[in-house]
């Protein structure tokens, strides 16, 4: 997926982290990446569960992060870690995947 791109959306180098489990948490997550270096933000999908993005405000740790956590186990599951691809949009819209989110017809 090639190397850490600062994502001037979120201010940062964005790391995708994906098969985690239902019940992974914010601060879970905080604590073992913080180890490679200072974050900027960090989201955990609640719906669907199982992935989060991780940003980072410097590449180089964010580079480390994902040599060092991809494959690893994090909160009792083997994860997968790697950089993830820059928005394109506005922050809070997309996460990388090319479209915004929107909320079904039926919901008020």
């Amino acid at each position: 997926m090639g190397g850490p791109q600062f994502d001037r959306n979120f201010g940062g180098y964005r790391v995708f982290c994906g098969d985690l489990g239902s019940r992974t948490n914010k601060f879970e997550l905080e604590r073992e990446f913080d180890t490679f270096g200072p974050l900027v933000d960090c989201w955990v999908a609640r719906n669907p569960p199982g992935f989060a993005f991780i940003v980072y405000k410097h590449a180089d740790d964010a580079e480390r992060a994902v040599e060092e956590l991809d494959g690893r186990t994090i909160c009792g599951r083997r994860v997968r870690v790697e950089h993830a691809r820059p928005t394109g949009g506005k922050k809070g819209g997309s996460f990388g995947r090319g479209y915004l989110r929107q909320r079904s017809p039926g919901y008020r």
